[in-house]
């Protein structure tokens, strides 16, 4: 495919989800080759490629999509996602609410950059 950061017009052929998945994971290690080690640089550069190759619905989950709404549900109302204290959540959910937080205080920032960017105009 070439480098995805390189500005080339290569010609890419999808065919189905895991294509796009492979891209997703190129930008990812191209990213490393630039220095990119932390999730919200990973994710700001996804986001940010995304729209070149691929619909965003086509990269979301049914499991991901109802752990996010269950992650605003219970920001929202105060309330756990799962029955105890924060010891007895799983760890999968605990590693699971930090992705969604970054992802989403990315997404905030990135907004308010494009208000920003367009009140300059």
């Amino acid at each position: 495919m070439g480098n995805v950061f390189s500005g080339r017009n290569d010609t890419v052929e999808i065919k189905n989800n895991n294509d796009i998945w492979d891209i997703i994971f190129e930008i990812k290690k191209e990213g490393d080759s630039y220095g990119i080690t932390d999730m919200t640089g990973y994710i700001t550069n996804i986001y940010a490629h995304l729209p070149l190759f691929a619909c965003k619905n086509s990269v979301y989950s049914k499991d991901t999509q109802k752990a996010i709404e269950r992650y605003i549900y219970c920001e929202k109302f105060g309330v756990p996602p799962f029955k105890g204290a924060y010891g007895d959540q799983p760890k999968k959910w605990i590693d699971t609410t930090f992705v969604i937080r970054n992802a989403l205080a990315i997404k905030e920032d990135f907004e308010i950059k494009k208000i920003r960017a367009n009140k300059g105009k």
